[in-house]
């Protein structure tokens, strides 16, 4: 943000941070940062999860579905200027025009139901829209669990640096679902391998219009789609709330016996 490059910003904050011993961040965009403006030892501590992992106990999976047929499901909230639905939206229009004997469907289920109707309605859509409106969680789980594949908005503002490091609880509940994901994101989006590591799950920028379009003819068009479930469960593993506890527990005891260490000397 432009605060943080101001010299005033930056003086303050490394006078806060002089008698720290350890400095934990949320996300690899912020440790980058502020290993600049400071000699410490960063942590980068993301968001976790805790929840239910039953759907990635098989190792590789393959999900059925109907040929020449996907349903999409969005669920969660929007942001008009970094958590817009219109590129998916008009890429979706796109591969309903390309692929017309395809059934296409578009569950969404937030609190932004007016937003997404608008997009749909204007692009001649609302009949494949499916507008759930605000539901509790189990409710939005199983509409998850009911779909062939997931949509996730990371982040379609004009700071990709901000945009880059962006992710979301929503994230680890759409990797602990089973299905396959598709995300727009910045092109240097952190998680980006993480996600796509199960061979079909896919990031792309909010300008990858007709990419996008082509990626669900494509999945449309299959009736078993795999996915690398073991893959899936490295990553999730990584953010297990426990084994984040787990890495700042070592980095404290290191902090520690260097300590010790030092007042020996």
């Amino acid at each position: 943000s432009l605060i943080s490059r101001l010299g005033i910003f930056r003086a303050m904050t490394k006078e806060i941070l002089r008698p720290a011993d350890v400095v934990t961040v949320v996300a690899q965009q912020m440790k980058e940062d502020y290993e600049k403006l400071a000699p410490k030892k960063v942590l980068s501590l993301p968001n976790g999860y805790d929840g239910d992992l039953s759907n990635l106990y098989s190792d590789n999976s393959f999900m059925q579905k109907a040929k020449n047929s996907l349903s999409v499901s969005y669920t969660g909230s929007l942001h008009p200027e970094t958590i817009e639905i219109s590129y998916f939206a008009e890429a979706l229009k796109q591969a309903k025009m390309t692929s017309s004997n395809t059934k296409f469907t578009f569950n969404y289920a937030g609190f932004h139901s007016t937003r997404v109707q608008k997009e749909f309605h204007k692009r001649g859509m609302k009949d494949i829209l499916k507008d759930c409106g605000l539901v509790e969680r189990d409710q939005a789980i199983k509409l998850q669990r009911e779909s062939d594949i997931l949509l996730l908005i990371a982040y379609t503002g004009d700071d990709e640096k901000i945009g880059r490091s962006i992710r979301t609880g929503k994230v680890y509940e759409y990797l602990a679902s089973g299905k396959p994901i598709i995300v727009i994101a910045p092109h240097d989006w952190e998680m980006k391998d993480e996600v796509e590591c199960d061979g079909i799950s896919k990031v792309f920028h909010k300008s990858q219009i007709s990419e996008m379009a082509k990626y669900l003819i494509d999945l449309s068009q299959k009736e078993d789609l795999k996915i690398d479930m073991a893959a899936r469960r490295k990553v999730i593993a990584k953010y297990l709330y426990q084994n984040l506890a787990v890495r700042l527990e070592e980095t404290i005891a290191e902090v520690i016996k260097n300590r010790n260490e030092n007042s020996k000397i």
